[in-house]
This record gives C-alpha cells, sequence and structure tokens, in this order.
C-alpha cells in the first residue's frame, strides 16, 4: 500500500483568480466599515460610554468626600 493516496476529493471546488480576489474585496470596502478585532476606539458609541464612566466617577468622588467629612 502506498501511503499517498491519488483519489480526489468528490466537492466542488473552483479555483479563483486574482480578479476574482480584486472584485472581492472592492465589494466589502464599498457597502461596509468592517471592524477590528480590538475596541472601536474614537466611535460615537465609545465616547458616549467613556463620558458616561467619567461622570459616574466624578459622582462617586464627590459622595466620598462629602461623606469624609460629615
Amino acid at each position: 500500500m502506498m501511503s499517498g493516496s491519488s483519489k480526489r476529493p468528490t466537492g466542488k471546488y473552483k479555483k479563483y483568480n486574482i480578479n476574482d480576489y480584486q472584485k472581492l474585496q472592492s465589494s466589502l470596502q464599498t457597502g461596509k466599515k468592517m471592524g477590528g478585532l480590538g475596541a472601536n476606539i474614537g466611535s460615537d458609541k465609545w465616547e458616549q460610554a467613556k463620558r458616561k464612566k467619567e461622570t459616574q466617577a466624578q459622582y462617586a468622588n464627590n459622595l466620598k468626600a462629602m461623606n469624609q467629612y460629615t
């Protein structure tokens, strides 16, 4: 028995060329803005969340300061 098999898979496989790849890339870039793996720093939603956290921290610090002296 030979270790390598000469049989090909039965599934349909289409070879893609550079033109197919370029069409795919252009269609992805024109239609949607793709996100990255990290945080979306700079977006409106991120800015709102940042402001909310800063406001909460400031409120907590104010309450902490008020309760220390009473």
